[in-house]
């Protein structure tokens, strides 16, 4: 308890905690993480759940459709009516109708319109707008998604670091614990001190100390990683955001 007690307080000096309460005492150590840490496919899933991303990207689709229908008012239009007349002169309705059949007094009209939107200011300025926003729109995802790239590859990287780093952490700690006890038995066959005994102790602690540190900025890498990715949801349960 003394030694737990003492990594504490040596871990919240290293935070620069003082006596400030946390408000809660972890049992276990961090877990150290061996997840499949595949580049491309880290990659694919930020850019599947990232906010920022799929909000620039459905601007860009909307903008699809802006410029399309600016297109459509720029386009000529032409419109075709055909009709067929029928006309005939009689005393009664049945003169009329008969008299209708003679072909001077039947045939077809033809009457063609064609709309031409020629110096339409206002829709060439759409369309200038409209071709301003989706590069505009092209140049944020590209750059977003380079910044989300360097980002991954930097957290990757430091977990890698790190993993390395936890190994000889983790050494330390067998190396300590295996020269503590080596101490303590000489000091019961009075061929150590008890002065050599505390300076072993002291090294234990620091080494369980260091491992403690390193696994927590571990964790530090593997949140922001799964935070990047969106799979910290499901690793804590937690609710997605709409």
């Amino acid at each position: 308890i003394i030694q737990e007690q003492e990594i504490d307080d040596q871990i919240r000096s290293t935070l620069n905690l003082g006596s400030q309460a946390i408000g809660f005492k972890p049992i276990d150590l961090p877990a150290i993480h061996r997840e499949d840490l595949n580049y491309r496919q880290k990659l694919n899933k930020i850019f599947q759940f990232h906010p920022d991303l799929k909000s620039l990207e459905y601007s860009l689709k909307s903008n699809a459709f802006d410029m399309e229908e600016a297109l459509n008012a720029d386009k000529t239009n032409l419109d075709l009516d055909i009709s067929y007349s029928l006309s005939g002169y009689g005393r009664s309705t049945t003169e009329a109708l008969q008299a209708s059949s003679q072909a001077p007094l039947q045939g077809y009209q033809l009457g063609l319109s064609i709309t031409v939107p020629l110096f339409n200011k206002a829709i060439d300025q759409t369309i200038s707008k409209r071709q301003a926003e989706k590069s505009q729109f092209e140049l944020r995802i590209r750059d977003k998604k380079q910044q989300l790239s360097i980002n991954l590859q930097t957290i990757l990287r430091n977990i890698r670091f790190g993993l390395e780093e936890e190994k000889t952490a983790i050494l330390s700690v067998n190396l300590a614990q295996d020269l503590l006890e080596k101490e303590i038995e000489k000091l019961k066959l009075g061929k150590s001190t008890s002065f050599t005994v505390s300076q072993a102790q002291q090294k234990h602690t620091d080494a369980k100390l260091n491992e403690i540190l390193v696994r927590v900025r571990n964790e530090q890498n593997y949140i922001s990683l799964i935070a990047l990715t969106g799979e910290i949801y499901s690793s804590y349960d937690l609710p997605e955001t709409q």
